[in-house]
């Protein structure tokens, strides 16, 4: 397997769900990451894990041409691994999913949520599933009291929904708008 050095920050564990026989699955800790956007190693992870995936979905592609914007926010990307240590060499194929979060002083963004293809919910021969879970439950637990907003597929509004977000603008586009608020849900 090719790895690739890297200069990411452990930052917690988290729980994805991991197939054990015939359609039964349990939980399975994996590590959650927070890449070094200033590391030119952490870049070329991400581009490595661009090019592993982006035969399946070129959204990807997006996240690294954002990093490239210069705007006043702050943005973080963050990794979900099955890798369980030697975090300065990540093995790209052991990336489950990526977020990309854009901190405001007093609201969050998720600009960006991709699972690994291979592990997608469409994917019924896939061996994890919950790894789009484990990444906006810490993304919100990141924000903490602050609301998070994004912008969702309409295919995928359901699956924000069971967090607490709900649609605040163009519900009936391709693309409607999302809110959580923390202090609004009860």
């Amino acid at each position: 397997m090719d790895s690739v050095n890297f200069k990411a920050k452990y930052i917690d564990n988290a729980f994805v769900q991991a197939k054990t026989g015939k359609n039964r699955f349990i939980p399975k800790e994996v590590a959650l990451l927070k890449v070094d956007l200033k590391s030119k190693k952490d870049k070329q992870a991400l581009s490595q894990i661009c090019s592993r995936w982006e035969k399946k979905n070129n959204l990807i592609r997006l996240v690294l041409l954002s990093l490239e914007s210069r705007s006043n926010k702050k943005h973080n990307i963050y990794l979900l691994s099955e890798q369980e240590d030697n975090f300065q060499k990540l093995l790209p194929s052991k990336i489950l999913g990526i977020a990309k979060v854009s901190d405001y002083n007093k609201i969050c963004s998720l600009d960006f949520l991709q699972t690994n293809p291979k592990y997608e919910h469409t994917n019924e021969k896939r061996k994890i599933k919950r790894i789009g879970d484990a990444m906006v439950d810490y993304v919100l637990h990141k924000a903490g009291n602050r609301k998070t907003y994004l912008d969702s597929y309409a295919k995928v509004v359901e699956f924000y929904k069971k967090f607490g977000f709900k649609v605040i603008e163009n519900e009936d586009s391709c693309l409607p708008r999302m809110v959580y608020d923390p202090k609004g849900k009860k």
